[in-house]
């Protein structure tokens, strides 16, 4: 039996900066961390078409959140949703589901290296596992 998924994504982001005047910090005389780093925010729309040899599968709507905010050169903190719903019966209950949140800390260790840190939860599922965890990943660049 042949199967296949395909997947149609959109992506929007938006990348800005802080001046030391926006931030207000406890101290006025020491900059915030924030300040002068670039930080940016994306969303990204998905349909997954799970393929005609499986009707007991819904196609998914797939939509994801990142808020990615520098510290420094070498830190980046990164919050995250992940959210997924049955794409069939969009004027009905979708038939499955699940939302989750995650937090990240990503450490640059050189200019193609990165170490980063995650802890998830998911956040409510509708005829789906729930679970939380962490992932451990390295970051590679070319």
């Amino acid at each position: 039996m042949n199967q296949y998924a395909l997947e149609m994504r959109g992506l929007v982001g938006y990348a800005f900066q802080f001046d030391d005047k926006s931030i207000k910090t406890p101290s006025s005389h020491l900059p915030s961390p924030f300040a002068k780093q670039w930080h940016f925010i994306n969303n990204e729309i998905a349909y997954r078409r799970l393929g005609k040899y499986r009707p007991d599968i819904q196609d998914e709507m797939k939509i994801d959140t990142t808020l990615g905010l520098r510290l420094n050169n070498d830190w980046l903190m990164m919050l995250q949703n992940f959210t997924t719903i049955g794409a069939e019966k969009l004027d009905k209950m979708a038939e499955i589901g699940h939302s989750k949140v995650q937090l990240s800390a990503v450490y640059r260790h050189s200019d193609k290296r990165g170490l980063q840190l995650s802890f998830y939860e998911d956040m409510w599922g509708r005829n789906s596992g729930k679970g939380k965890g962490f992932i451990i990943g390295i970051w590679s660049g070319f």
